[in-house]
């Protein structure tokens, strides 16, 4: 039997100990669909091809990847702190570091890509690239909290689905 450093045992837990990956699938999805929104409506850059459309995809995933360590920062500061009992007390709560990550993230991409001379941007409008970095956060953890709630609607319970024969 193991045990994390609080003392929870993970002894029985369905990855064996091992924490959940970081970025799935889906969020590389959603990463692209980020990245395809704020690159066609950007004000602050003009597309101006692949190289732009990568930076935007770049930024997209350290977005979502900015939101899951502001998830283990609220988990290992506020969580023992406040002791929610109510789920969706928890998801609000957790807004303002996701939103906050995100827009460093995003912020932090575009800056670098500038400085590299990849982003073609006379002025830079860090007010507005971390807005849009907010605002893609936002959206984004909204998509993915509702997911998780209506799937949760979604799935039959056990006294609505008929009974299974495994054979």
């Amino acid at each position: 039997m193991s045990r994390t450093l609080s003392g929870k045992s993970t002894e029985g837990s369905d990855r064996d100990g091992r924490l959940p990956p970081a970025l799935t699938r889906g969020d590389f999805a959603a990463a692209s669909v980020m990245a395809a929104v704020s690159y066609l409506t950007a004000k602050f850059t003009a597309p101006t091809g692949p190289g732009h459309a990568a930076v935007f995809f770049a930024a997209s995933v350290m977005l979502i990847a900015a939101g899951r360590l502001a998830d283990r920062l609220w988990d290992s500061t506020m969580a023992p702190a406040l002791r929610f009992s109510a789920p969706q007390l928890c998801i609000l709560s957790r807004f303002p570091f996701r939103l906050l990550g995100g827009g460093i993230a995003f912020t932090v991409v575009l800056l670098a890509a500038k400085r590299a001379d990849i982003v073609p941007v006379r002025d830079v409008p860090a007010i507005e690239i971390f807005a849009t970095g907010v605002v893609l956060s936002a959206g984004y953890y909204a998509f993915a909290e509702g997911w998780k709630y209506l799937r949760g609607y979604l799935r039959p319970g056990t006294g609505d689905t008929p009974e299974r024969n495994d054979r």
